[in-house]
């Protein structure tokens, strides 16, 4: 009690590589103090992360996958088409369809990354059956493997894939969105004795499924304006720290959770050199 508590701003030897699993998020704001994360834990207890676009939260995104991919099978399921171009220059295994053998085929393979796309998307409920009909698939394959294996659900623009039913009662799809988050809700609660995880990628918490989010044990909070963010991750990373969200310069985040290498939610600073480079290296 009464001992002098002295603000640290910089440290003199701050280590610029560590060993995987764990990865640098990037700086704690205002100081070279890293700020690092497990990604083991960050995988099996599933991850989100939250903010408007542009703020950084996908380009955080596609640099965990290519770490995750020494020792996780990656599927992305994204209907933006996105990481088939960001991924160009690495193997990738499209599936177009709900083929079994396509599955088994990526994961016995050497390729580590694939992309679910979806060969046409004729309205909200063909996406949503077509993708439960997916997961279902993958949770299977997990579920009767031989030997463990890692696996990595992208989920990106996760509203359109894990809708909260309410934003789509009045389109006529809330049976089969509410069977898909209840089959979602299967995975949150029971991947982790088979090896599945998520990376839930989203701009508003309002409508993604709660039972989703709330099983994410570690949340990456970029730039966000509405007050459902606010009043929703306020209890991931605290109130003070959840209205604050809206005055985060961009690549700048609070992160917070089991994953994160520390007990209290921090502000961190993820710019990159290379981001002045080419933001889509």
């Amino acid at each position: 009690m009464y001992s002098p508590v002295f603000k640290v701003i910089n440290i003199e030897k701050s280590p610029n590589k560590f060993v995987y699993p764990e990865y640098k998020l990037g700086v704690i704001q205002k100081t070279n103090i890293p700020s690092v994360i497990n990604l083991h834990d960050a995988i099996s207890h599933h991850i989100a992360l939250i903010g408007v676009t542009g703020s950084g939260k996908s380009f955080l995104a596609r640099e965990m996958i290519k770490e995750l991919m020494q020792d996780t099978k990656i599927i992305c399921v994204d209907f933006t088409r996105e990481y088939a171009e960001k991924f160009k220059n690495l193997q990738t295994y499209k599936f177009d369809n709900k083929n079994k053998d396509e599955i088994n085929n990526f994961m016995q393979s050497v390729e580590k990354i694939c992309i679910f796309e979806l060969p046409s998307i004729a309205n909200t409920k063909d996406v949503l059956t077509q993708t439960q009909s997916f997961i279902e698939l993958v949770f299977e394959y997990a579920k009767n493997k031989q030997t463990k294996q890692r696996i990595c659900l992208v989920l990106e623009e996760a509203h359109t894939i894990v809708p909260e039913t309410s934003f789509l009662g009045d389109l006529g799809d809330y049976g089969s969105s509410k069977a898909l988050v209840n089959k979602m809700g299967q995975v949150t609660l029971q991947s982790r004795k088979y090896g599945v995880g998520l990376m839930v990628i989203g701009q508003r918490t309002a409508n993604i499924s709660k039972t989703i989010l709330t099983q994410c044990n570690t949340m990456i909070c970029f730039q966000a304006f509405d007050d459902t963010n606010f009043n929703f991750l306020g209890n991931y990373i605290g109130k003070d720290l959840a209205i604050s969200l809206p005055s985060l310069k961009k690549y700048h985040a609070v992160v917070s959770g089991k994953a994160i290498k520390s007990n209290l939610p921090l502000i961190v600073d993820i710019t990159r050199n290379e981001l002045n480079k080419n933001v889509n290296e």
